[in-house]
């Protein structure tokens, strides 16, 4: 006898234009590694950016009791989350694209639906 299961997926949207909001991180996941951040720039160099970084709004975050930090590891004030695109993925792929002087505008960015 013959089972049949529906599998769900979750679907990705691509983010073409970043409007009015800038990165951060989510506190408390793991910091960005300057050596990791380093070999990222090299392989970026060499194949371009072939991940997407993966994003949700600021504001989501927070609805579910997280907080965001900037770039730099400084706490963003609750009120201001919807000014910020919380990297979930990608954090050190991020980091090597603006140390190369990349456009952002131009970057692959994934936020899940």
């Amino acid at each position: 006898m013959r089972s049949t299961r529906t599998i769900k997926m979750k679907k990705m949207s691509v983010i073409s234009v970043i409007v009015n909001r800038s990165f951060a991180f989510v506190k408390g996941n793991r910091p960005t590694n300057a050596k990791t951040v380093k070999a990222k720039e090299k392989s970026i160099k060499e194949y371009g950016q072939l991940s997407p970084i993966t994003v949700v709004k600021g504001e989501d975050v927070y609805l579910m009791d997280g907080h965001l930090v900037d770039l730099d590891g400084n706490d963003i004030p609750d009120d201001q989350t919807e000014n910020y695109y919380a990297v979930l993925d990608g954090q050190h792929r991020l980091m090597a694209c603006l140390k190369l002087g990349m456009n952002l505008d131009n970057l692959v960015i994934a936020e899940p639906l």
